[in-house]
């Protein structure tokens, strides 16, 4: 995970030769936003103050929210927030998000159970994502990782 402007720039640039749609997470920057502007890709940078590897989110929650208000106003229509990284109460904070902020909203990190996606579907964020919780093994312990997002696409199919 990387956090400078000049890294960020170099991810939007990558998004941009690959041919995406989206560039999801990064510090929001504004010569980011404008280079994914000026290629008509969407932007959804992290929100609050993201540091650290893994990633941890800082902020109180009415920070967080004002954090995105503000990066609307400069035309940005959706956010990846890292609400289970928060360091108080990330359930808290997604639900207080994803109730005063409307945007696409990306919750990710730390959706790491069957628990969880149920409360994703509880929320209703536009999306989630999940990444280390399937190499992990958390849903299926003695599963391959495909083992695993199997496990997850069909308890998502059944809701």
């Amino acid at each position: 995970m990387t956090y400078d402007e000049a890294s960020c720039l170099d991810g939007a640039q990558t998004a941009i030769d690959c041919g995406f749609d989206y560039l999801m997470g990064t510090v929001y920057y504004d010569s980011v936003a404008k280079l994914l502007k000026e290629n008509g890709m969407a932007y959804l940078p992290f929100v609050g103050k993201v540091s650290g590897s893994p990633s941890i989110l800082e902020g109180t929650n009415e920070e967080i929210i004002q954090n995105a208000k503000d990066l609307m106003a400069k035309g940005i229509k959706g956010f990846d927030i890292l609400a289970y990284r928060h360091v108080v109460d990330g359930e808290k904070l997604a639900r207080e998000f994803c109730a005063a902020i409307d945007a696409e909203i990306c919750i990710a990190g730390s959706i790491n159970s069957f628990a969880r996606i149920d409360t994703m579907f509880d929320i209703g964020p536009w999306t989630f994502t999940m990444g280390s919780a399937l190499f992990e093994k958390k849903f299926v312990a003695d599963g391959s990782f495909r083992d695993n997002l199997k496990a997850v696409v069909d308890y998502m199919a059944s809701k």
